[in-house]
């Protein structure tokens, strides 16, 4: 789902769609800016550093990921005029979102059809497990 696609169920459930919530009428202009207040608010908190905690769904917490260095450990190893020495990343901050325990405990859909024609396992897939498709 993306934020169009959320703000047109926003409108629909607000003006008695499906799990309608009140008895009154909410226009999509109103839907698009309660959906951008509600992730401008999220966006500035996590930029003051703080936890944003939304019962049900989760957590979104800013975090600092180390220094690391990926590729070749030798320095500068030329392969056909390549440059494959080791990148060093420096550290930096970056959001991570701890799932709610209701919405870990939500039974999700177990196999997807892809366009191939291949099911594919999502959570083998999440537990890092191969199905051999």
């Amino acid at each position: 789902m993306n934020k169009a696609e959320l703000i047109e169920q926003v409108h629909q459930r607000a003006n008695g769609g499906p799990d309608h919530f009140y008895e009154t009428t909410f226009d999509k202009p109103s839907a698009y800016c309660g959906v951008g207040w509600t992730l401008a608010l999220i966006c500035e908190a996590l930029e003051r550093g703080e936890d944003v905690k939304l019962p049900g769904l989760g957590t979104f917490r800013v975090v600092e990921r180390k220094a690391r260095t990926y590729g070749r450990k030798v320095e500068g190893y030329p392969v056909y005029g390549w440059d494959l020495g080791a990148v060093t990343v420096p550290a930096h901050l970056t959001v991570k979102f701890v799932p709610d325990k209701s919405l870990r405990r939500m039974p999700l859909v177990d196999a997807v059809e892809h366009a191939d024609g291949k099911k594919a396992n999502l959570l083998a897939r999440a537990k890092g497990k191969s199905d051999g498709s």
